[in-house]
């Protein structure tokens, strides 16, 4: 009988906006609307290239821009913004918008560019069910060790590292 190991717990959050990321237009049109106040065209721009930059990334990762998890988050941000910016006009999909703008970006710049927002990892989870595995394949480098036989990690970890510019 084979013993099954719970799987490490990876919870994730978006780091801040670059200023080149906040202040960029190209995200905007279509989504902001000039009559509202700016604090709420600014809170749209944000979060218009939050959904930009996720499928940016989600793409460069090999995953379909229609991809089901992606959709969830896309959705997050979604009712995001209707509870921090409701409107009474009707809003374009928002959504089509930052896909084609995200496609458009990854195809005009190199591969390896960086996307302008940060990422914060956590991995949690029970002694030897792979979390260092996980994080040197996500950095697609061995930067912690490994052992199959023994544990490999005696205390908590701070890592850093990009992986091609996501």
């Amino acid at each position: 009988a084979t013993a099954v190991r719970p799987s490490p717990v990876v919870a994730a959050r978006s780091g801040a906006i670059t200023a080149a990321a906040a202040g960029s237009s190209s995200s905007s049109s279509g989504v902001v609307d000039s009559d509202e106040p700016k604090d709420i065209q600014k809170l749209r721009r944000q979060i218009q290239d939050l959904r930009v930059n996720l499928i940016r990334a989600a793409v460069r990762l090999g995953l379909s821009a229609s991809n089901e998890q992606l959709g969830q988050y896309l959705g997050v941000l979604d009712r995001l913004e209707k509870v921090q910016a409701p409107s009474a006009k009707p809003r374009p999909d928002v959504n089509k918008l930052a896909v084609q703008e995200a496609l458009e970006l990854n195809e005009s710049e190199a591969p390896d560019s960086k996307l302008g927002t940060n990422l914060v990892v956590l991995v949690i989870g029970m002694t030897g069910t792979g979390k260092s595995e996980l994080i040197n394949s996500v950095l697609e480098k061995p930067v912690l060790g490994t052992s199959a036989f023994r544990e490999s990690t005696k205390r908590i970890r701070i890592v850093k590292g990009a992986v091609a510019g996501k």
